[in-house]
């Protein structure tokens, strides 16, 4: 417990004395060492050594509980009521160590006759403790009644100052009676204590309880965030105060077990308030051990499959950042099957930045407040359909204080609707009436990527971010939406990458190409570079947030080389997709020179391809992140596996400069077998190739590769937090080309590429969407079996339970 103490202070109080939580976990491991040792003496010694190990376990015991209780002082006084259930705490365990240490250096046990008739010789003390605490209590009824205004506050204590009080002196006066005639008897001794102690904790429970009703509203129902805020002792008080009520109440019964076996009444007190008081203290237990794992992992978990669990590193970097204060409004009623994942999301996204409020509002059933945001936030208004306003539903994020007053302008804002957050659908949209609600439904939760992409977009200024994709040297078209079939011989220029641009834009992101050379009919989002300053060189425009170079399949100019270079020197982000092109005869692979200029940023792409014989196409690569990898870019994909196709090698080189490279993606040798290839044959006659392979198999063997391959880096400019992202360099490009249906995952690369290369630290990545698959019954299946069974199941079993407890009984 003690151990566990320490973790606690170490959770809660940051800047608390590492001295001090250092000497509660030392104690704490000592003890635990101290016990161990006991133990082994215990094993090893004879029985009669029993009486030296109760003396030094009853020492140890000592020594511990007094320097807990100088921790608890030291405790209280540091942080005052910040840490008063922590140093009451602390202070409980020192004082019951003490007391048990006290007990165990004891030569023999006391025997109850003697404490009996020691405690009938003190009746004097007693009578006067009695009067003192009685008469006390009055004294402070008497006080506070006159001096509080409104007495109503403290009607609690008051009620239990009075009737304690009365109590009190009534034993006292009715002890003093039967002192009167004669020797008081042991057993009429042990029924006072009884019903001293056990009505005064009463009393105090009563009391307490009574309190804690009173408090519901701002401790207890209030939740974990206010226990931790600043009144949060009063938690603390009332918990200890009622386990000192209830403790007081038990211990009192505990003293007259003697007469229990007489006793029918005494009996069942003893052990219904010996339940009582172990189900309290168990509760208690549960609470702490809640408590402690919500302060170190203060995440609300939903331990369905596909439900959220805890948010994506890409939405904590976001969220990390966020300068200004955020509001949610979650307008969707509580039986949506989005709701729950939505409000979960939002919860913890609160405990990652404090500025974050999450307000819910049922449309339906909080109309009221529906309209008086409506009335602000136009977005919200109903539109009108054929059964009359439809009201709008989803979660408004406003980015930025809301003002008071209503005629100052508002904040960044925007609503993300709800089909945006979830999707449902059925596998076949065109199954018959009677078959409806039938089969498998897919249910889609983008809640995460959809509400984060949009705070991006607020906390960006809402700024389109541009990006230049570099034209001219036979890279993929920028204005090209056709699909087509690849060959591996002439220009990528043949093949576009519209659709792409067009899920750029999306993401906010102003896509235009750019060319270092003019032609007669350039399109409208074409740019050409002009030459500027007194020198007159190109440039790479000013306003360009990043460059994409995708699969140059012809040698760059030098004047376009020397412009790239010039842009990523004064902090210009690249993004870069080598492929693999040979030329019309297949007799060498195409080369653009940015191999050798990537050479400088510590990049090296060789005139390879990677070979993977097993798979349905040997040149069809698998690609994965490393599992080690430290990169936000890199960890947002971890657990992926890519398809890549003719995939070219880029490996990071060893940098001595600003500039260090990563490996991104790989193709892990521990799974999979792969080679790499730099011969034409795969591609010019794949047939050819493999019946080379199966001719000379066992060469081809030899070539198998025992370390990963990398095929995608990711380069960085500086150190530790310093580092800045400069280039993400794959080695494929075939993934960006228009397909009829392109793996979502593939375009999400490139976004979180882009997003990566924002800033220091990176940027907003967004998540992959969540789907969870539920399946119907057919109409034609009886379900009663599904019920039936199990009940009789259960049912058996507990019957089987209470029959062999009663058999025990009886035995």
């Amino acid at each position: 417990m003690l151990i566990v103490m320490a973790l606690w202070l170490r959770a809660k109080f940051d800047e608390l004395s590492l001295i001090l939580i250092g000497s509660v976990a030392l104690v704490g491991g000592a003890c635990l060492l101290f016990a161990g040792w006991q133990l082994v003496r215990a094993l090893r010694q004879p029985a009669a050594a029993a009486a030296r190990r109760r003396q030094d376990a009853g020492a140890t015991c000592m020594v511990a509980g007094l320097a807990m209780l100088c921790q608890a002082v030291a405790l209280g006084v540091s942080e005052r009521l910040a840490a008063f259930g922590e140093a009451v705490g602390l202070a409980l365990f020192g004082v019951a160590a003490f007391i048990y240490g006290r007990s165990l250096m004891r030569a023999a046990p006391v025997d109850p006759a003697q404490l009996w008739t020691a405690i009938r010789s003190q009746l004097g003390l007693i009578k006067l403790a009695l009067v003192v605490l009685g008469g006390g209590s009055i004294l402070a009824l008497l006080i506070l009644g006159f001096r509080l205004e409104n007495r109503t506050i403290a009607l609690p204590e008051l009620a239990a100052l009075f009737f304690g009080g009365v109590f009190l002196l009534f034993a006292v006066f009715w002890l003093q009676l039967q002192s009167a005639q004669g020797e008081l008897k042991l057993e009429r001794l042990r029924m006072f204590v009884l019903v001293v102690g056990g009505v005064s904790g009463l009393v105090i429970t009563i009391m307490i309880l009574w309190r804690m009703f009173l408090w519901r509203d701002q401790v207890f129902i209030g939740g974990l965030e206010v226990w931790r805020g600043e009144g949060f002792w009063r938690f603390w008080l009332c918990a200890y105060v009622l386990l000192a009520g209830l403790g007081l109440m038990f211990g009192s019964l505990l003293l007259a077990r003697a007469d229990i076996h007489e006793n029918v009444v005494l009996r069942r007190s003893l052990y219904g308030s010996n339940a009582v008081f172990t189900g309290v203290l168990l509760l208690a237990i549960l609470i702490l051990g809640n408590v402690l794992f919500y302060i170190l992992v203060p995440y609300t978990i939903n331990w369905t499959r596909t439900s959220f669990t805890t948010l994506s590193p890409s939405t904590k970097n976001l969220l990390a950042k966020l300068k200004e204060p955020v509001t949610f409004y979650v307008l969707m009623s509580e039986g949506h099957p989005a709701t729950n994942d939505v409000r979960i999301l939002l919860a913890n996204a609160q405990i990652e930045n404090n500025r974050i409020e999450v307000r819910h509002i049922s449309p339906e059933a909080e109309a009221k407040k529906y309209r008086e945001l409506a009335e602000r936030f136009k977005q919200l208004q109903p539109e009108k359909s054929l059964f009359g306003l439809s009201l709008k539903r989803g979660v408004l994020v406003v980015y930025g204080p809301i003002p008071s007053d209503r005629e100052q302008p508002l904040p960044p804002h925007v609503f993300v609707t709800e089909d945006k957050i979830f999707e449902s659908k059925m596998d076949d949209p065109h199954m018959p009436p009677q078959m409806r609600g039938r089969g498998k439904r897919t249910n889609i939760f983008k809640a995460e990527p959809e509400i984060m992409k949009e705070l991006h977009y607020l906390s960006a200024g809402k700024e389109k971010r541009k990006v230049y994709v570099l034209q001219g040297h036979g890279e993929l078209d920028v204005n090209n939406m056709d699909v087509a079939g690849r060959t591996f011989s002439g220009p990528l220029s043949r093949y576009g990458i519209g659709k792409l641009v067009e899920r750029l834009a999306k993401e906010e992101f102003d896509v235009k190409g750019l060319r270092f050379t003019e032609r007669l009919k350039d399109k409208d989002n074409i740019i050409v570079v002009k030459e500027q300053g007194p020198d007159k060189k190109k440039e790479i425009p000013d306003d360009a947030y990043a460059v994409m170079i995708p699969g140059p399949s012809e040698p760059l100019s030098q004047e376009a080389l020397d412009a790239l270079e010039r842009y990523v020197d004064k902090g210009g982000r690249l993004m870069v997709f080598f492929d693999t092109v040979f030329d019309e005869k297949y007799t060498r692979m195409q080369t653009s020179g940015l191999e050798e200029f990537l050479k400088k940023y510590g990049v090296e792409v060789t005139a390879e391809v990677a070979i993977m014989p097993e798979l349905r196409d040997l040149r069809l690569s698998l690609a994965t992140t490393p599992d080690r990898a430290e990169s936000l870019l890199a960890k947002q994909f971890a657990k992926t596996a890519m398809g890549w196709y003719a995939a070219r090698p880029v490996k990071p080189l060893p940098s001595p400069g600003r500039f260090k490279a990563e490996v991104l993606f790989h193709l892990d040798a521990k799974t999979e077998n792969f080679w790499t290839e730099t011969s034409p044959l795969p591609f010019s006659d794949v047939g050819a190739y493999l019946r080379d392979i199966r001719a000379k198999q066992a060469a081809y063997v030899a070539r198998i590769l025992q370390d990963s391959l990398p095929v995608a880096v990711t380069v960085t400019e500086g150190t530790g937090e310093l580092a800045r992202p400069r280039m993400v360099v794959f080695g494929d490009a075939d993934f960006i080309i228009n397909q009829d249906r392109t793996p979502a995952v593939f375009y999400d690369l490139v976004v979180g590429s882009l997003q990566w290369m924002s800033e220091r630290g990176g940027g907003f990545i967004a998540p992959p969407v969540r789907e969870q698959a539920t399946y119907n019954a057919p109409a034609s299946v009886d379900g009663t079996r599904l019920f039936v069974y199990p009940g009789l199941l259960m049912l058996l079993c507990i019957g089987g339970l209470g029959a062999g407890l009663w058999l025990v009984r009886r035995r």
